[in-house]
């Protein structure tokens, strides 16, 4: 395709001022001379590849590097494994199994007048301590894997985990 100021005849082999018909421009007359060491590359194009192949380095802050809690880098081991287990679908039933314990648990207290309760709200409230650390540690590890709230995909960019972040905390 010509481009603006090029002659086309020229272009095409008609007998413009390097050529003597079809194909003599491929047999290195004027116009392969002009072309030099990088080809027939435009500088538009030679701009681009080095753009994408050679990027200028951005200077990276606290907010633009990905690191959980300011301290683990994405290749970081400890974050590594802590993604490894939340990512794993045992560790999501067993939150899930947790949490319905937990409900049932708190279905089964029974609120007597006066501080009064049964033996078996007394044991029931014994559990609490053990649903709240599995619950700590479930909050815990995911914001050690994911971020806590200033990346893109972090723990508090999810409203579940925004919901289980104001349990935790509340519990």
């Amino acid at each position: 395709m010509a481009r603006f100021g090029d002659d086309v005849s020229a272009r095409y082999g008609g007998g413009g001022p390097g050529g003597g018909g079809r194909g003599a421009s491929r047999q290195g007359g004027p116009q392969a001379a002009q072309r030099g060491m990088y080809g027939s590359k435009s500088m538009a194009q030679r701009a681009r590849t080095m753009a994408l192949y050679n990027p200028i380095p951005v200077r990276q802050n606290c907010f633009t590097v990905n690191r959980s809690l300011f301290i683990f880098s994405e290749d970081n081991i400890i974050r590594k494994y802590a993604k490894r287990i939340i990512e794993w679908p045992p560790f999501e039933y067993m939150i899930l199994a947790t949490i319905i314990a937990n409900c049932i648990v708190l279905a089964l207290e029974q609120h007597l007048p006066d501080g009064d309760k049964t033996p078996m709200s007394e044991r029931l409230d014994d559990t609490e301590p053990y649903f709240i650390g599995i619950f700590c540690f479930e909050a815990g590890i995911k914001i050690i894997a994911l971020g806590f709230a200033f990346h893109k995909g972090s723990y508090l960019r999810n409203g579940w985990n925004v919901m289980d972040f104001v349990v935790v905390l509340t519990g």
